[in-house]
């Protein structure tokens, strides 16, 4: 589980960092709130990810797509949280 919590844990830095990017680039076709979006996924992947204690990574990904669903309800956010959910 180590292996899966570490990669969730760079995946939300990288997200933080790229927040600002991801605004800039969407702002130029859509609303630029995109790294707005993955900063809040990042925050929600931090949650998540150090209050899981099981041993299984499909519990995970779940419960993340499951919180994502409710917690960023946008597109972006919806798209993810279907991911996750069904990667199972």
């Amino acid at each position: 589980m180590t292996e899966l919590t570490d990669a969730l844990f760079r995946v939300a830095a990288e997200l933080d960092e790229a927040a600002p990017l991801l605004n800039e680039l969407d702002g130029v076709a859509g609303d630029g709130d995109l790294g707005v979006t993955m900063a809040h996924v990042a925050r929600v992947i931090r949650a998540v990810t150090s209050g899981h204690s099981t041993d299984s990574w499909d519990s995970l990904l779940v419960l993340l797509g499951e919180t994502l669903e409710r917690e960023a309800p946008s597109t972006a956010g919806t798209l993810l949280a279907t991911a996750l959910s069904t990667a199972v």
